[in-house]
């Protein structure tokens, strides 16, 4: 699997982060979950992965002001992500703020096929954008 994409997943619903990873790893792809409650950069920059699926309430704060301090991070700011929650009622200013980031949010319960079709978009997405970039 070295050559698969890898998936970063950062939940701190353990299960739900158990469940997504058996998915993707049964489709060949890589993932690596982090709990959310510290995000190391440069320990992500390192992994350099191809996907990132963020949970919007992580107990440490939540996935929108993460994905903003990745997006400050130059090597991570054209990683696809998507934000995954089990909240359907939203407030208007935090969906203002993840259509500024360009992210899609998605709810969970997500089933495998829709899993595995947001990770192959994102995935696709960033293969375009690196190709893109080295032109």
């Amino acid at each position: 699997m070295d050559d698969a994409p890898l998936v970063v997943i950062i939940e701190d619903d353990h299960f739900a982060a158990f469940l997504f990873k058996q998915t993707l790893n049964a489709h060949g792809y890589a993932v690596a979950i982090n709990s959310g409650e510290t995000v190391d950069l440069p320990a992500l920059v390192s992994l350099k992965p191809a996907a990132l699926l963020v949970d919007l309430h992580l107990s440490e704060g939540d996935g929108v002001q993460l994905l903003r301090r990745l997006r400050t991070v130059r090597s991570l700011r054209h990683v696809p992500a998507a934000l995954i929650t089990g909240d359907y009622f939203t407030d208007a200013t935090v969906s203002r703020e993840i259509e500024k980031l360009g992210i899609e949010m998605y709810f969970k319960p997500l089933w495998d096929d829709q899993l595995l079709s947001v990770v192959a978009g994102l995935v696709k997405r960033g293969l375009v954008a690196l190709d893109e970039a080295s032109r």
